[in-house]
């Protein structure tokens, strides 16, 4: 390790140029503020998404008339998301994990909230359906991607406790759904249209639309998670994102954060194997 002077506030200090593995480099780079701010919005995302799940239950009663939902179907139509959440967590997985976490969360808040905005305007049961359905069927982004780019971001000391506070925050938070409900569906009132009354319940559904939309949009707003971007070999942008996250936990500037990520990986090796096999030859 080689000694190098670094100016912070004003003086100078002795540090130690490092070359770390991720792990260590998140450690170096803390957790704080940024972590806060980022798990904050992981609760956002589960919300979110359990909030559209939930709101069948209080959707459908009252849409009943509006929809002419048979009695019979009502059990199936309030299992749509979960149909679709099954369908396409693996895909969305593996979608996550080739395209990095942070632009397959925003786009999937952003599809299921324009999806259920559109469903509150739809006049019958089958339309209004199909468009929950396809909304459901990017559900599984927001309820299970945020557990694992909460935990990415956080040092290995604070990851368990990040993780179960991510995950008690959103138990406390799903009270919000039936509190949201009630607010808006306690007065009776109709707007006509033209093709469609729109009364209460079609408020409730663009209200738990909009909170899916203001998720994908607070998305922008965070970092890609590093343990991705080292995944993928973009080490240099990894290094950005830890030296943006130690700035913002300790408020120094990112040249005070003196670590070099130091990674051999599997490819980098087959080739200079092939190499040296190839000169020998």
């Amino acid at each position: 390790m080689k000694k190098v002077s670094v100016a912070s506030y004003g003086s100078t200090k002795e540090v130690k140029k490092m070359n770390a593995d991720l792990e260590e480099a998140l450690e170096i780079a803390g957790a704080g503020k940024y972590q806060i701010c980022h798990c904050l919005l992981m609760v956002m995302a589960l919300t979110a998404s359990l909030m559209e799940v939930l709101s069948y239950s209080f959707v459908l009663p009252t849409a009943a008339c509006d929809l002419q939902v048979p009695v019979h179907l009502r059990g199936l139509i309030t299992s749509i998301p979960n149909i679709g959440i099954i369908l396409t967590a693996a895909f969305w997985g593996r979608m996550a994990d080739n395209y990095g976490r942070k632009p397959i969360l925003l786009l999937a808040c952003m599809a299921a909230g324009l999806f259920c905005f559109i469903a509150a305007f739809m006049p019958n049961l089958v339309s209004f359906a199909i468009c929950k359905f396809f909304a459901s069927l990017f559900l599984s982004v927001p309820s299970s991607l945020s557990f694992a780019y909460a935990g990415e971001i956080t040092p290995t000391r604070r990851r368990d406790l990040a993780v179960l506070c991510v995950n008690g925050l959103l138990t406390v938070s799903s009270a919000l759904s039936p509190l949201i409900a009630w607010a808006v569906l306690s007065i009776d009132w109709r707007v006509n249209l033209g093709a469609i009354n729109f009364r209460p319940w079609r408020l409730l559904t663009i209200v738990y639309a909009l909170l899916l939309v203001l998720t994908s949009i607070s998305v922008i707003f965070i970092k890609e998670s590093p343990k991705f971007l080292v995944s993928k070999g973009k080490y240099r942008e990894a290094l950005e994102v830890l030296r943006y996250i130690y700035s913002k936990n300790s408020g120094r500037p990112q040249d005070d954060y003196y670590v070099r990520i130091q990674i051999i990986t599997i490819y980098l090796l087959l080739r200079r194997l092939k190499f040296l096999s190839t000169n020998a030859c």
